[in-house]
């Protein structure tokens, strides 16, 4: 792991008043970019302004920016932008190609957030197969089990609770 650190120190004249600025890169996972660890404590209203993080944002790829849109558009108070540096955080365990891929996954699934996220990274890393249909052609009275159309806004309900 290779990890660079910047550190500025100012003593401002007689009040000897002590700035520290420590900025962490860490470069083993972003291909060679370097990857803000400094990131999680950005105030979502400065994220857009940030001069590290414009020019990472250069060489994002598409998927990227459709999901922070997206992010952005869900959880327009700022919580979006949090939700979308925590799956940049994923940066720090996981290669990128391998994130662009679960991002491209799960913004195709219609679940680009961080958890959508990480269940497609699991996904991509770990492949299962998919289980068989059972055969019910002899238990008619069963066929319509896990065949019923589903009711999503239920499941917006306890996304909602858990909030």
């Amino acid at each position: 792991m290779i990890v660079s650190l910047c550190r500025l120190s100012v003593l401002f004249s007689a009040h000897f008043l002590h700035l520290v600025h420590l900025r962490f890169l860490h470069r083993e996972n972003s291909g060679g970019k370097p990857f803000p660890l400094w990131l999680s404590k950005t105030n979502p209203r400065k994220f857009d302004h940030a001069k590290p993080l414009r020019k990472w944002r250069e060489g994002w790829p598409p998927s990227y920016h459709h999901m922070l849109r997206d992010l952005r558009e869900k959880w327009p108070e700022g919580r979006g932008v949090q939700e979308f540096v925590r799956v940049l955080h994923l940066h720090q365990d996981y290669p990128a190609s391998l994130i662009q891929q679960a991002i491209e996954q799960a913004l195709s699934y219609g679940c680009a957030h961080l958890d959508g996220v990480l269940h497609c990274l699991h996904q991509l890393i770990d492949p299962q197969e998919t289980p068989s249909k059972l055969d019910l052609s002899d238990r008619p009275e069963l066929s319509s089990v896990g065949n019923q159309p589903i009711d999503l806004s239920r499941y917006e309900q306890l996304l909602k609770q858990s909030w």
